[in-house]
């Protein structure tokens, strides 16, 4: 089962973003969310609430989908959840 990593502010989550994620969905055995924390951007919602607006709109429709924030290197994070893609 691959992993994928989908990076984003996610500020707010929009239908845009979770059409990609519907088609990453049929692709991977496993998506990740990976909802940054950007000190240098003006966030129009706090980190936390984005991540439940988030999970709110995948915890139903998306099984193979998950949610988490991060604050440093993609990559790091990609490493983390052994994302392949």
């Amino acid at each position: 089962m691959k992993t994928a990593l989908y990076p984003g502010t996610f500020d707010p989550v929009t239908n845009g973003h979770l059409d990609v994620l519907s088609r990453a969905c049929r692709i991977f055995g496993k998506v990740v969310l990976a909802i940054a924390d950007n000190d240098s951007k003006n966030s129009l919602f706090p980190l936390a609430e984005r991540l439940q607006l988030v999970k709110e709109n995948i915890d139903k429709d998306y099984p193979n989908a998950s949610a988490t924030t991060f604050d440093g290197l993609v990559v790091k994070l990609a490493r983390q959840v052994g994302a392949k893609a």
